[in-house]
């Protein structure tokens, strides 16, 4: 298929699904839509489908080994980006005035790529969404901040957002920390859906005696306090065993794999390693509850995906999901070991007759306030109020 830019430079992919004429023209770009990058790549699929009947969508983004498939838009993949190159700049405005988009919508910080497609649509006059994906958290940002994070804000991440004309955040937690830190003070709410259409609900609650752990494995994800809880109450768990799902950095998994035999927890905890498509799903709807103790999510996918299957969701108080417990659907706690393993304790005990409770909720808050009807809806209009 003729790319188009030259094939050395930018290529691009049209995907099955034509969308008809005419609609908004929309550039995404997103660092990489690789399976492995977890929530953000995941977004951008589930965006795709937001979209899908209501603009025409294009995403820029780069080549990696395993990436999502994504539907209802154009792909155009850039070659690696190098600072100071000005070659790859010119790459990019010349395709966004090929493509000549209302808006360019820039996924993610920190990347320098980032900021620099920022900077190029600005100077096209073109109106930019950024969408921070809670890497603005307060964890986030103190988490290197001298070596790391205040070097990058005065190269190119404060000047990026500042210059958008609006910050995207997916909850009401995550604006309040882009309002307190001042950069813009723009800021729209626009949480993230789920394909409720394709997320089967399991049928049966009948009690597995099984917890599991969806996501990278990460400090911040808090798999160190799910251990230490669950090293403290293991002689409660009635035959519970935890099943560890993900990928992370070597360092991180070797990590973990040290962690379950230094705290003899190899009868009762068990690290499979990443689950993708039809396994996830099914070790979500066969897992009594998920637990999900992040120190810090700006949505928390793969909590809103357990809420979907009909599983019940122990997590914390620091995402997004205070609902939890006000719809009887699952439980948000304190940062800590000993407030997971109270929870903890508090969910093997429950019934199966309970846990169908929870996990009918669950199911019911989902298809009434995260379906991406309802998120494609709200993104539009977001985009309307930017475009001058």
């Amino acid at each position: 298929m003729p790319s188009i830019l030259p094939t050395r430079r930018a290529t691009t992919t049209i995907n099955p699904h034509p969308i008809p004429q005419p609609f908004m023209i929309i550039v995404h770009y997103i660092p990489d839509i690789d399976q492995r990058s977890g929530g953000t790549a995941t977004y951008m699929q589930l965006m795709a489908k937001a979209l899908g009947t209501k603009a025409q969508l294009h995403i820029l983004t780069h080549r990696t080994s395993n990436p999502l498939a994504i539907d209802h838009c154009t792909l155009h993949y850039l070659p690696p980006y190098r600072p100071w190159h000005w070659a790859w700049t010119r790459q990019v405005r010349t395709l966004l005035e090929t493509i000549a988009p209302q808006v360019v919508h820039v996924n993610c910080c920190w990347m320098p790529a980032c900021a620099a497609v920022v900077g190029v649509a600005r100077s096209l006059h073109l109106p930019v969404a950024l969408t921070t994906h809670g890497m603005l958290e307060p964890w986030i940002m103190n988490r290197h901040y001298w070596t790391r994070k205040w070097p990058a804000l005065h190269l190119y991440q404060a000047r990026a957002l500042r210059s958008a004309d609006v910050l995207v955040a997916t909850a009401d937690r995550e604006a309040r920390h882009l309002r307190q830190l001042g950069f813009n003070d723009h800021i729209a709410v626009v949480p993230s859906g789920i394909d409720i259409t394709r997320v089967t609900m399991k049928t049966s609650w009948e009690k597995s005696h099984t917890m599991l752990f969806l996501g990278r494995i990460h400090q911040v994800k808090g798999i160190w306090h799910l251990l230490e809880a669950v090293a403290s109450v293991q002689s409660q768990l009635n035959g519970y065993r935890v099943v560890i799902a993900g990928e992370g950095a070597p360092d991180d998994i070797h990590r973990l794999r040290q962690a379950i035999a230094d705290r003899h927890l190899a009868s009762c905890v068990s690290y499979i390693g990443g689950a993708y498509g039809d396994r996830k799903w099914q070790l979500l709807r066969e897992a009594d509850f998920v637990v999900q103790p992040s120190f810090t999510e700006n949505f928390g996918l793969t909590i809103a995906e357990a809420l979907a299957s009909g599983t019940p969701v122990i997590t914390t108080n620091t995402t997004p999901w205070e609902q939890l417990d006000a719809t009887a659907s699952g439980t948000c706690i304190e940062v800590g070991a000993s407030p997971l393993a109270n929870a903890i304790t508090r969910f093997v005990a429950l019934s199966s007759a309970e846990l169908e409770t929870m996990g009918r909720n669950a199911r019911h808050l989902i298809e009434t306030r995260f379906s991406v009807e309802v998120m494609g809806t709200a993104m539009m209009e977001v985009y309307r109020e930017i475009i001058v």
